[in-house]
């Protein structure tokens, strides 16, 4: 079963950021988000929805390609 760890990855600009890596149990890896990223994400969620969302909505909104 994959795992998924917090790792320090540098960026374009080599800023190293904190980033969701997932790791498979063969040892692939795949850089996932950063926290960056996921701010921006909450964030857009709070606008949309107020302090009325939650994962289902989040999960459907990326489904649906539907942020600003």
């Amino acid at each position: 079963m994959p795992k998924f760890e917090l790792r320090k990855v540098k960026d374009g600009l080599g800023y190293e950021v904190d980033t969701l890596v997932k790791v498979e149990d063969d040892g692939k890896e795949d850089l996932w988000c950063n926290v960056r990223e996921l701010d921006v994400l909450f964030s857009t969620c709070v606008r949309r929805w107020g302090s009325n969302w939650d994962l289902e909505k989040v999960c459907t909104a990326v489904r649906e390609a539907d942020f600003d």
